[in-house]
């Protein structure tokens, strides 16, 4: 390529940037699928190793011959005439230099922009990311949760479906005993209603039976008077007289009995007094006597202590 059309080229394409693949769509919920994640490092590799015009001119001999030679050639081409318009234009290695700094400055600023943008969607990926993991995080411990509380109403239905069947069963055994109860029940009334019904009979047919007794008992009384006043008449005159007699009799034998009595308790009493007088006047003499005899005897003898207290 010849320095005039690298010029062409390069003038061109001042304003053109480094070709670099497209960011992937995200999606509604800022998570990206991982078929549509930025390749990081390819894209450093697409920004590194992109070719540029400038690496394709310094591939050409005649540009690198052109910065080899000297300011003399310039004098030399000076010389050619001017009239050769079909000759391209030569640049000097100065305008070459200035062209390649320029470049690697334009790629150097785009490399930096790429760098600069690079990090941070990888920050923004790792931030992503992170994120990513903590819900995954959240959203397994909450899965956990779930499944221990799903299995904890599991147990607590099983639990509540023996409950309603065991709740079913006694209901039906409990049915059962009341139906069995209630048809008893029945048998007993209807048992009763035949046993009042035979106690009405029998209470009629006792009535019955007492108000004959009575009568034929009223006769039989009538009947056995009469036989007793004629048989018990002479039988019942003597009872009569033997308790007067019995009576009469008591009164005086007890009236004789309670004089004797009288005169015999007198003389017993007397006699009795007379030893019990005696043995308690002996006693209450004698302890009269000691007494007596110590308030002598003490007096007595108080005197002589005076007498012999006056004399010393």
């Amino acid at each position: 390529m010849s320095p005039s059309r690298f010029l062409e080229h390069l003038t061109s394409g001042l304003d053109s940037d480094v070709n670099l693949p497209a960011s992937p769509p995200q999606s509604s919920k800022g998570k990206m699928p991982d078929s549509n994640r930025i390749d990081v490092m390819a894209q450093i590799r697409a920004a590194t190793m992109a070719t540029s015009p400038l690496r394709e001119l310094l591939k050409d001999p005649a540009v690198i011959n052109t910065l080899h030679n000297t300011d003399g050639e310039k004098k030399k081409s000076r010389r050619q005439s001017s009239s050769s318009q079909h000759h391209e234009p030569r640049y000097s290695a100065s305008t070459l230099m200035g062209l390649v700094v320029a470049e690697e400055e334009k790629q150097a600023y785009h490399l930096r922009s790429t760098l600069r943008s690079t990090g941070d969607r990888l920050d923004q990926e790792m931030r992503r990311a992170k994120q990513a993991e903590s819900k995954a995080e959240f959203a397994e411990l909450r899965a956990r949760e779930l499944t221990v509380r799903v299995s904890v109403a599991e147990a607590g239905k099983h639990y509540a479906e023996l409950d309603a069947a065991r709740a079913n069963e006694e209901m039906r055994r409990h049915q059962m005993r009341i139906e069995s109860l209630e048809k008893q029940v029945t048998k007993l009334q209807a048992d009763i209603r035949v046993l009042e019904r035979q106690r009405n009979e029998a209470d009629e047919s006792a009535s019955r039976a007492r108000d004959t007794a009575r009568k034929f008992q009223i006769e039989l009384s009538k009947q056995q008077a009469r036989e007793k006043v004629m048989e018990d008449g002479p039988i019942y005159g003597r009872k009569k007289w033997f308790v007067t007699g019995h009576n009469e009799g008591w009164d005086a034998g007890h009236a004789e009995g309670f004089d004797d009595g009288r005169e015999d308790g007198f003389e017993e009493g007397r006699q009795y007094g007379i030893r019990e007088g005696r043995e308690l006047g002996f006693k209450q003499g004698r302890k009269l006597g000691r007494k007596e005899v110590f308030e002598n005897g003490r007096e007595q003898g108080w005197h002589e202590v005076s007498a012999c207290a006056s004399y010393l």
